[in-house]
């Protein structure tokens, strides 16, 4: 229950592009400004219940779906909701006046492969088919897209291990990579050094 400081009601669209020939996407963000120092912070438990200032006599703020926090994750939330969900209220709930204030903002928009998990994990999972699911995105609309790769480097003998080790992941997450001699991994960038060996991963990028 919001009782205190400041809520302000404002509207998210993305509209639908010829490409992806998806749906637009609607949602409520809520920029929730409580006062310092005078309750605790939001939890996920709490029930949202706020009044809207711009309806008439004001009106209580109702959601089929609440979200707290308004970054990367929060908004892919509320767009997958919005599309498995479609005509549902989602309310997307931010301590700040716009998206991406934090973390999200500051991200380096790196893809990684998912060869740096541990074997068949949840997050090597996440990370391989969120890797191919972010490009297939960025083509859609039309986000650049640095297709650089990742080259893992070793300085002595004894980091040869490690390598070896990232491969062996890999290979069980089902991420591509190959182990390559210092003269390829040369080829691939003049500037790097290694030590006998190094890994070399094709499907890292950036966007």
């Amino acid at each position: 229950r919001i009782s205190y400081g400041i809520v302000e009601f404002g509207r998210h669209e993305r509209s639908e592009t010829p490409s992806s020939g998806r749906p637009r996407i609607d949602f409520d963000f809520v920029v929730w400004a409580r006062k310092r120092h005078s309750r605790p912070a939001l939890t996920a438990s709490d029930t949202l219940d706020c009044v809207g200032h711009d309806s008439p006599g004001g009106s209580v703020a109702t959601s089929d779906f609440t979200i707290l926090g308004a970054g990367v994750v929060g908004l892919s939330i509320a767009a997958e909701l919005a599309q498995r969900f479609p005509g549902s209220r989602i309310i997307v709930v931010d301590k700040e006046p716009q998206v991406a204030k934090h973390g999200s903002g500051r991200n380096s928009g790196v893809l990684h492969a998912g060869f740096y998990y541990t074997a068949d994990s949840m997050k090597a999972r996440f990370t391989r088919n969120g890797n191919e699911r972010w490009k297939l995105f960025a083509c859609e609309h039309g986000l650049k897209l640095r297709e650089c790769g990742k080259l893992v480097v070793a300085r002595s003998e004894q980091e040869l291990e490690g390598l070896d080790e990232l491969k062996r992941r890999g290979d069980a997450n089902g991420v591509k990579t190959q182990l390559i001699d210092e003269h390829q991994a040369h080829e691939i960038d003049p500037c790097a050094k290694t030590f006998t060996r190094a890994l070399w991963s094709p499907n890292t990028a950036s966007v």
